[in-house]
């Protein structure tokens, strides 16, 4: 249940940080 969970977090951080990026990039445009 400890690696599902860490498995979670890491991709709810990894979706975050792609949003974030996401929304850097897209007003250069």
């Amino acid at each position: 249940i400890a690696v599902l969970l860490g498995a979670g977090f890491f991709g709810y951080m990894l979706a975050l940080l792609q949003r974030r990026v996401g929304t850097i990039v897209s007003p250069q445009k």
